[in-house]
């Protein structure tokens, strides 16, 4: 049954690819459904599925395959997926802290950084316009 499947794929690979205009093509060979027949034959599917592609086939047998999975190779991937949250987890919490100080939220350094700058600017303009002005006055009043 397989080489029955392997050389009915072979063939409709070889006559799709190249139309019509190659020798000993005939209609039956560019027809999926007759590689779609010969698939659900080896897989031993229901034959409902004759109508489908051969990627509904597939992901049919895929779904049927995934009971035979024992527990150790369950907790195996199970423990695999937990390590990989945790380390995508660590990740987006230092993309976040970096993104953060990329745009300058309010809770990053640089906003905290940028406010004690903004500080000291303003403390010594009005320091500036304080002393100006005692200067004005004691010049011009007395």
């Amino acid at each position: 049954m397989i080489n029955d499947f392997n050389s009915k794929y072979a063939r409709y690979i070889f006559c799709s690819n190249g139309g019509t205009t190659l020798k000993n093509c005939t209609d039956a060979d560019q027809d999926i459904a007759t590689v779609n027949e010969a698939y659900v034959k080896i897989a031993g599917i229901e034959s409902d599925f004759n109508s489908g592609s051969l990627y509904e086939v597939s992901s049919r047998i895929g779904d049927s395959t995934n009971t035979n999975v024992n527990h150790t190779q369950a907790e195996t991937q199970y423990n695999e997926l937990k390590s990989k949250h945790k380390d995508i987890m660590k990740m987006r919490g230092e993309l976040d802290a970096k993104l953060k100080e990329l745009h300058v939220t309010d809770d990053s350094f640089a906003y905290e950084q940028k406010r004690v700058f903004d500080g000291t600017v303003y403390t010594s303009l009005i320091w500036t316009v304080l002393g100006t002005s005692i200067l004005f006055f004691a010049f011009r009043h007395l």
